[in-house]
């Protein structure tokens, strides 16, 4: 084999392990959804106090936990940090300043809800005391931003970007980020990348997964807590 055919033959490896990183991707962007999928289908279904399937779909989403938290040490090249209480107060403080930043773009060109939140709240039963909706809040505020930050700060970044690259690494978890958000104007899209951007951000200035976490955990609370009481 020739200097020409060696190179064509990298070329297309290189391309073959891209295109396997982005199908794997894809394939945890839709895997991460089926617990909230799974619990509002059969919370729309009715008040049924079986246990059967809440208990399947408790154990079925902390196995996906684990999963893909073994996944995302397996292609991490995240070196152990302290995370301090100095560390959580100044992740408290992006979380302020991006709620900030979300409030302005929400007033001055998003009237009303995001099609996101909107979908969010058609899910909400007039019956509260079910199960179902038990797991649907604990998803929608704890389990959704821990495998949302695994797969779109930890797992891509660290497939795609490794160490390098750092701003492109948060505009494209940005932009993939706020793509599976149900935009459905350029300010909705822009109101989530810049959430999905300062994640990215927070999870890189020290390559602490926990950052991005607690940030994004605090975000869903505060939206949970809009969309359970005050809408």
């Amino acid at each position: 084999m020739n200097k020409d055919e060696n190179t064509f033959v990298s070329y297309l490896t290189k391309i073959g392990e891209v295109a396997l990183k982005v199908v794997l991707i894809a394939l945890l962007i839709l895997l991460i959804q089926l617990p909230l999928s799974f619990t509002v289908g059969y919370m729309q279904k009715g008040s049924s106090q079986d246990l059967l399937v809440p208990a399947f779909i408790f154990l079925g989403t902390a196995g996906l936990l684990c999963g893909v938290w073994l996944l995302y040490k397996k292609v991490s090249y995240d070196l152990p940090v302290q995370w301090t209480s100095k560390d959580i107060m100044k992740d408290i403080g992006l979380f302020f300043a991006m709620r900030i930043l979300v409030a302005l773009i929400s007033i001055i060109f998003i009237s009303g809800q995001t099609k996101n939140d909107t979908a969010i709240a058609s899910f909400i039963p007039k019956d509260k005391s079910s199960l179902y909706f038990i797991l649907f809040v604990l998803i929608l505020m704890f389990v959704g931003p821990i495998l949302e930050e695994l797969v779109f700060r930890g797992i891509l970044i660290n497939l795609f970007f490794k160490d390098r690259f750092k701003w492109l690494a948060i505009l494209v978890s940005g932009l993939v980020f706020s793509s599976m958000h149900l935009s459905d104007s350029i300010a909705s899209f822009l109101l989530y990348f810049l959430m999905g951007a300062i994640f990215a951000f927070a999870y890189i200035r020290r390559r602490n997964i926990r950052d991005s976490i607690l940030i994004h955990i605090l975000n869903n609370m505060l939206a949970a807590y809009a969309l359970l009481f005050l809408i």
